[in-house]
This record gives structure tokens, sequence and C-alpha cells, in this order.
């Protein structure tokens, strides 16, 4: 990336590919979840239990930082046509992977859970007389136990590609960057792998064997949740109205697991539409809501909100589904805003 350009526009989809940023401490206490099973209406859930969670995903470009290119009109983007899709099943048996975990939980007689998430949406950047699309992409995959140990993560993988922007008052340069990122878990350390490449947007990316960064994290079981698995987490705190939780998440990037803080900011009800196994319903749905941003004096990060189902409704049982998430976006290195996504649950499968 050119080095000379002033205004940094960061990829939409770090939102999700990196939750986290900035630095925090890890705490060597092992994780409670005192709501851990209510996404399956308080009881353990067995095989072969499944969810799945669809959501729409919508930019709103209010507060967009208004300087240099953006506001010459050098520079215009926008963002649509988000979806993101959470899948859960529970095993009838542990994936073939080299962890302590597995051999720890299989003792317990504890099961293990499958995750994949799916995020998409459509970027279309224009600048230089020119238009070009590029449909960002993040999936993960995750393997972790369940409530009983502290949702401790086995396996984590995940796959990113996005726009990135860069732009001053007269220059504009867009690439697309990607990256694989894997971690696996012992109960006293962690392994990860990490890849990346970028091409210019619009150009066919050169083929290239690249060889991966590892490490090896020194930490203790129970003590922290992979970042792929945070959305599922949330579902598992109780927070009184303006009480705290933090969790510590391991995530690409950062060498130790950073502590999140999250609060309770008040309690809602509203109406919302919700496909629920195939009907569709206007539910008035009651849930408390939660700022989410990183425990560091020298946070890098923006505060993200959610929203947690706490009631079950007309027809929809209480299963502490997440119903928003709102992460705003800013300009690389500054707070200054450029809009939010807005995700907002629309359709919700259960079978078991």
């Amino acid at each position: 990336m050119r080095s000379k350009l002033g205004c940094f526009i960061l990829a939409v989809t770090v939102a999700l590919s990196s939750l986290l940023g900035g630095c925090g401490c890890n705490t060597a206490s092992p994780l409670s979840f005192p709501n851990g099973n209510a996404f399956n209406g308080g009881v353990a859930p067995i095989y072969p239990f499944k969810e799945k969670l669809t959501y729409s995903v919508e930019y709103n470009a209010d507060g967009v930082y208004k300087k240099a290119a953006v506001l010459d009109g050098l520079l215009n983007f926008s963002i649509e046509n988000g979806e993101y899709v959470s899948e859960l099943s529970v095993l009838n048996s542990a994936p073939d992977i080299d962890s302590s975990v597995i051999e720890k939980i299989s003792e317990q007689g504890s099961p293990v859970y499958k995750l994949t998430t799916d995020f998409t949406v459509l970027v279309t950047v224009s600048y230089g007389g020119e238009e070009k699309t590029h449909t960002d992409t993040i999936k993960t995959l995750c393997y972790f136990a369940d409530v009983h140990s502290s949702f401790a993560p086995i396996y984590s993988k995940t796959e990113a590609e996005y726009v990135i922007l860069q732009a001053n008052s007269t220059d504009v340069f867009a690439s697309v960057f990607s990256y694989e990122y894997t971690a696996t878990y012992d109960t006293d350390k962690y392994y990860t792998s990490y890849i990346s490449s970028a091409f210019a947007l619009g150009e066919t990316p050169k083929e290239t064997e690249l060889t991966p960064e590892t490490a090896e994290t020194d930490y203790s079981y129970r003590t922290a949740i992979d970042n792929a698995q945070l959305l599922f987490a949330l579902r598992g705190i109780t927070l009184d109205e303006k009480s705290s939780f933090s969790m510590p998440v391991v995530s690409s990037g950062y060498k130790t697991p950073t502590t999140l803080k999250i609060t309770n900011t008040g309690n809602k009800e509203d109406t919302v539409e919700i496909n629920y196994n195939g009907e569709t319903y206007s539910e008035k749905m009651n849930y408390f809501t939660a700022a989410m941003i990183i425990d560091s004096s020298d946070n890098s990060g923006s505060t993200q909100y959610f929203g947690v189902q706490t009631k079950e409704s007309e027809h929809i049982p209480n299963r502490a589904l997440i119903l928003t998430y709102d992460k705003q976006l800013t300009v690389f290195g500054t707070y200054a805003s450029l809009g939010t996504l807005s995700f907002r649950l629309n359709s919700v499968e259960i079978n078991g």
C-alpha cells in the first residue's frame, strides 16, 4: 500500500474478522457463563441439535468522515446486500484434531459444538472515473466445548477477503486484502498460523507461494474464548442493569488474549419481524442492550453494541437470541466515523 496517503479508510469487513483492536490483559481465572444453555431454552442441547440464524446487514452512513477525498468527491463508496449466517450444531463425536482439550472434555463426557459463520457484503468503490465492485467475505469455523467447560475453544479457522481503501485529497488506491488464520488449542498453549496477501482491486491476483507466520502462546484452559465464537458466547452471559462482564478473547494479530468489557446499557421492548422455523411473525421482543469495548487504557477500538433476548414472546421461546448488533466503522488510526454496520436477526431455524 502507498505510505504517502494521509487518510486511511479501513476495510468494512475488518469489523467482523477482527472484532478486537488494540491490546489488553489476560486473566487466569476460569470463565463462567451462568446463562450458558439459554440458547436452548436453559436445557443442555444434545445431538443432533442444530441452529441456523440469518441476519440482514445494512450500512448506515450517518457521521461519515467528511475530509480529504471523501469531501472532494474524489472517492465514493457504498455497502449493500449484506448477510450474516451463523450455524451451530452439537456433534456426535469429536473432530479429528490433535488437541488436549478434546481429551479433557471427553473424560468429562462433555459434547463438542461446531459453529460456522458466513458474512458477505457488496462493496462498490468509485474513483478516477471508474466504478469497481467486490464481494467482501468472512468465513469462520470453530469447534469448542459446552458451558461446563466454559465454552473452551478447540480449533478455529478464519478466511477473509475484503477491500481496503487509501486516499487523500489527490489520490486513491484500492486493494483487496485476504488472509487465512487458524488457532489450535491445548490446555496450556495455543498455536496459530497466519497467511495473507493483497492485490489491486479489479486485477487478477498473482499465484505465489506464501509462508505462514506461526506462533505458540502460553494459555490456561477455560480462561478465554476464540474470536470466532464471540457472538455466540455473548448469549451465555447474565447482566443486570448497569452491571459489567469481562471476557478475554483470542483474536488474529494479537500475541495474548485481549479482554473485552461488556456493560448492560438498559432494557428494551421492540416489535420485530422474524421468521421462526418457517413461520413469519411480527413479535414484541424483550431484550437487554449492552456496550462492548476493549478493557485497556491504550484501547484503540470503537464501541460495539448488541441486544440479547430476555423473555419469550407470543410465538418465539426465549433462546437468548442476539437480535441486534451494531459495529461502528472508523478511519484507521483515528476515531473518525465511517458509519455503522447494523445486523438485524430475521430468520431462526432450530432442529432438536
